[in-house]
């Protein structure tokens, strides 16, 4: 009898501890296991190669980033090569599959998110250094996700926007993220779900985003390549100047 409540006990007190986990520890665990803020700040560029696999086929994607803010992102689809970037002050694109077959700045909506993408602190998957003044997080419990217990938590940005981060409860990395994007004028309910995490300059990555609308599988990233600290020129950041007008022979 004894020994069967010294189990009940020890069982109990186990409960407690986990249900008394914070919001920072949880936070702390999460930036832990992503390799720690030394690493991550570490990282002074970022290159990666892969291949996005959609409904009726795949195109290879490149995504180029540098600090402080600057990103950029290639997809290669029938010939044709679709550009987003952000040089830390102007977002433009490319995109011969909508006409735009000159550089275009982004509309506000679209712009804001690849801004946000260029925080090089943020995107590497330490939810701790997402935060600026202002944001909140807000630890709502666990919840099953795919099979495995996750930590809730939801971020809400000074401006309102939210996000929902769901962080395995063994590894502390990111397994789904919840976000709401507006682009062309409508909102869309978007789960991204991140997995086979390697360690790349001591920085666990995910090299799978599987990501969904509505609850169906829409585009899956599958990383082949990644480079830190490679030598990038920030040419390639900002938006090119118009083509001049060919002369009339």
């Amino acid at each position: 009898m004894l020994t069967s409540r010294l189990l009940i006990t020890a069982a109990l007190a186990l409960c407690a501890a986990a249900q008394e986990m914070t919001v920072d520890q949880v936070l702390q665990k999460n930036l832990e296991a992503v390799g720690g803020k030394e690493a991550i700040q570490a990282i002074k560029s970022l290159s990666i190669d892969s291949t996005m696999v959609f409904q009726g086929g795949e195109a290879p994607m490149k995504i180029r980033a540098k600090r402080p803010a600057m990103v950029r992102s290639e997809i290669t689809v029938q010939g044709r090569d679709i550009v987003s970037a952000w040089d830390g002050v102007t977002a433009w694109m490319i995109n011969p599959m909508m006409g735009l077959n000159e550089p275009q700045k982004m509309e506000a909506d679209m712009a804001k998110s690849i801004s946000e993408n260029a925080d090089m602190d943020a995107s590497l998957g330490a939810l701790m250094m997402l935060k600026k003044e202002g944001d909140q997080f807000e630890l709502l419990g666990k919840q099953d996700v795919s099979g495995a217990a996750a930590y809730k938590l939801r971020f809400t940005r000074k401006g309102g926007d939210v996000r929902t981060y769901y962080l395995d409860a063994k590894t502390w990395l990111p397994v789904k993220v919840e976000m709401k994007v507006r682009q062309m004028g409508q909102d869309m309910d978007i789960e991204s779900l991140p997995g086979d995490y390697r360690k790349v300059a001591g920085i666990n990555m995910p090299f799978q985003t599987d990501q969904r609308v509505g609850g169906n599988s829409m585009m899956l990233m599958k990383v082949q390549k990644v480079e830190v600290n490679q030598p990038l020129d920030d040419a390639i950041f900002k938006m090119p100047p118009p083509k001049a007008p060919e002369s009339k022979k």
